[in-house]
């Protein structure tokens, strides 16, 4: 015993083993042999001895303890809470046994129980912090905040340097948007502990929630990402860019954005809308901004201006990776193709290796945007002519100059041109190369996946068939690289904290989780999904199968193995004879004929207590998006890729002020197949929180919550503090009405159906 109280476990269990040698059925030395492997990590051989001992005198109830917390290592908590009852059971006052009891029910997700076991040991002990502090956090998985920040407060008074309930109660206080509270507590946490790195970013994201944007990035640039750039200093850093909306000058802010979009650290597009501020606020991008304004339709570029450009590192990471959301660069980078296409018809060969690395980008740059971009008059003609004297170079077995390739790629997709393969048989520029892989060789591949892509259902319906050609002409959205930032979780963490934070979810403990995506578009939400969920077993489907060709393009680039693409109509999935534990279906069913009708049809795929993600058109949010499209089928502009651009150029020249003009500040307006979306929709339709009650009313399916900003869940606890878990639809339809921008990105909600585990 000697050596086990001094710590010394390995000479402590070899003398505990010399017993056993001699005195195979000694109590003791099993029990302590199996506590001295269990302090050593090797649970099963605690487990082993330990039952051991216990089959020779059953009422130990240290025994029972520690065999406790050896199958708990395990992870076999009904035997961990079993044996801690036990123990209790031999000595009532026995606290630690009590405490196990209440994490194993914990961990087992029953958490009334588990609260029950941590207040019986606050009557015993109400001096003991720990038991304050299990309970808060079984109050905050309970969405019981209030209790839980005042169970926080007593596990101080208890004990002031427990940093941990601390830290904890900063982010409840969070969690319930207090947010003066929670800075003061993650700075009290800082100060005694400089180098802990979540009460740092817990202090840079209380600041950004709060608003002061700038200040958190302050703290995510100067300390966190300098110290530790982690996955979570990277995910808050995206989410302080992503909520400024003016640009102030800070020391390495400019290379962390590049960094972000190109490794990345989100998907690009969040991040293009700042970086287009950085950009106008650099000397280049100004002094030329300035100019084209004073110019008007008169304006041009100079070679020592595409030189500059070309020189903006910034500036090539979002043309590369992000549709360009902002008039002012837009109107730069069309003069800039005019430019270029002028040096190419010219004088090809006076372009330096920088001009040509930023003609590569703008050509990529238009293919991400699906050549959304205005044309002068005479342009497109004088682009044409340049196509053709590419296309007799290829003809002729002659190599091109590169500029050459890059300005047609920026007016044209080059695998739409005759013989462009050729291209792939000579060497090149990389900038160059990448460009050719963008507009050859990964369409190319498309084109393959796209034939051989299976057919679950046919698609016979009037408005599936219309909404099915205009996602094969316009694959909906065009995109270049999704972020990875951390590793897969099981599915029921990934829902309370990246959707539900309020939402009493109870884990379920499935180490898989069968995923239907109805309605995958391009693959990006399938992916997310699978990249962020450990076990997800996903099926998607989708009308186009052009855009499941990119999905799946995708989803071979990334390595995941655990996505099977279909083409489906979500009328028919009922004839797949299959169930699932989660459907998502996003900014799908507003484009159906009857979207109730066909959410009720997914439901129906859904096992006993499994959840549905939904998302609709907020009809509140959106009066600029109803009145431009009331003012683009007035116009009689086409939905085709002319029509578009001639929608685009009448509607940015609208007086500021304009609601139709409003839709400018969409991203969704700056590329071809997202403003088809946006504004040339062949079926759409536009809901309300009264709606979308009565079809959750009428399911019998439990509404567990929007998925929300966190400014906007707290604007909303101040409004409704009555309504902790945030699911009250009339108190929502009230809050909308009176902040009618609050889902300008959708109702993005879950139901839970009866029944199962989850319930």
């Amino acid at each position: 015993m000697g050596h086990h109280q001094r710590g010394q476990l390995a000479e402590a269990e070899t003398l505990y083993r010399k017993i056993l040698a001699i005195t195979p059925r000694h109590g003791d030395a099993l029990h302590y042999a199996g506590v001295a492997a269990l302090q050593q990590g090797r649970h099963q051989d605690a487990v082993d001895l330990i039952e051991k001992s216990l089959a020779l005198h059953e009422r130990n109830a240290e025994a029972h303890y520690h065999l406790g917390l050896a199958m708990a290592g395990l992870r076999r908590f009904e035997e961990t809470a079993s044996h801690n009852r036990r123990a209790i059971a031999i000595k009532p006052d026995y606290l630690d046994a009590h405490m196990n009891l209440g994490n194993a029910l914990k961990a087992l997700g029953r958490l009334e129980e588990a609260a029950d076991c941590y207040r019986r040991i606050i009557a015993l002990n109400p001096n003991l912090a720990a038991a304050y502090y299990n309970l808060a956090n079984v109050l905050v998985d309970r969405c019981e905040f209030d209790a839980a920040i005042d169970s926080f407060e007593r596990a101080l008074a208890a004990q002031p340097n427990f940093l941990q309930a601390r830290q904890n109660l900063a982010t409840t206080l969070l969690t319930r948007c207090r947010f003066d509270e929670a800075i003061a507590q993650f700075r009290a946490v800082s100060a005694a502990k400089p180098d802990f790195a979540e009460a740092l970013l817990g202090q840079a994201l209380a600041l950004a929630q709060k608003g002061d944007a700038k200040a958190a990035l302050g703290i995510v640039l100067s300390r966190a990402l300098a110290a530790n750039p982690s996955a979570d200093a990277k995910a808050l850093f995206v989410e302080c860019v992503a909520g400024l909306t003016q640009y102030s000058p800070i020391a390495g802010l400019q290379d962390h954005l590049i960094a972000a979009i190109t490794e990345p650290w989100t998907r690009p597009r969040k991040l293009a809308g700042f970086s287009a501020l950085v950009l106008r606020a650099t000397d280049t991008v100004a002094t030329i901004d300035a100019r084209a304004a004073a110019a008007g339709e008169n304006f041009t570029l100079s070679h020592s201006d595409l030189e500059a450009l070309a020189g903006e590192r910034l500036l090539l990471a979002v043309l590369e990776n992000a549709a360009v959301v902002d008039p002012q660069l837009e109107r730069i980078l069309t003069a800039a193709r005019r430019a270029l296409l002028a040096m190419a018809a010219g004088n090809p060969g006076a372009a330096g290796d920088a001009i040509l690395g930023f003609a590569c980008a703008l050509a990529r740059q238009c293919f991400i945007n699906e050549y959304a971009f205005d044309l002068a008059e005479g342009e497109i003609g004088r682009a044409h002519a340049l196509c053709e004297r590419l296309g007799a170079a290829l003809d002729a077995a002659q190599a091109p100059l590169p500029l050459m390739i890059a300005v047609v790629a920026a007016y044209f997709p080059l695998h739409g041109l005759a013989g462009a393969d050729r291209l792939l048989a000579r060497p090149w520029p990389a900038a160059v190369d990448a460009l050719l892989t963008q507009q050859l060789r990964e369409p190319a591949q498309e084109r393959d996946l796209r034939d051989a892509m299976p057919q679950l259902t046919p698609i016979e319906d009037d408005v599936s068939l219309k909404v099915q050609r205009q996602y094969e002409e316009n694959p909906y959205p065009r995109w270049v690289k999704l972020a990875q930032l951390r590793k897969p979780v099981p599915f029921d963490a990934f829902l309370q904290k990246k959707m539900l934070p309020h939402a009493p979810l109870r884990p379920t403990g499935k180490a898989t989780c069968d995923i239907l995506v109805a309605g995958c578009g391009t693959g990006q939400q399938p992916l997310d999904l699978a990249l962020n969920i450990a076990g997800a077993k996903i099926l998607a489907v989708d009308l186009s199968s052009t855009s499941l060709a990119h999905a799946q393009r995708k989803t071979r680039e990334l390595g995941i193995e655990t996505i099977d693409y279909a083409q489906a109509d979500i009328l028919k999935l009922a004839r797949l004879d299959r169930t699932f534990d989660c459907v998502v279906a996003s900014g799908v069913l507003h484009h159906m004929a009857n979207p109730f009708a066909a959410g009720r049809g997914l439901m129906a795929l859904l096992r006993p207590g499994g959840l549905i993600m939904l998302s609709f058109y907020s009809k509140a949010a959106t009066p600029h998006v109803q009145a431009a499209r009331a003012f683009v089928a007035a116009q009689g502009f086409a939905a085709t890729a002319d029509g578009i651009r001639r929608a685009r150029r009448t509607i940015m020249a609208l007086p500021d002020g304009e609601l139709v003009k409003e839709v400018v500040d969409t991203a969704d307006f700056f590329s071809t197949s997202e403003c088809r979306d946006l504004l040339f929709h062949v079926q759409e339709q536009r809901l309300t929180i009264p709606q979308i009650e009565t079809f959750i009313d009428d399911s019998g399916f439990e509404f567990l919550g929007f998925n929300l900003t966190m400014s906007v869940a707290g604007r909303y606890i101040a409004r409704f503090p009555q309504d902790p878990t945030l699911t009250d639809l009339d108190n929502w339809h009230a809050f909308e009405a009176e902040n009618p921008h609050s889902f300008a990105s959708m109702y993005d909600f879950v139901l839970r159906k009866p029944g199962g585990e989850n319930a």
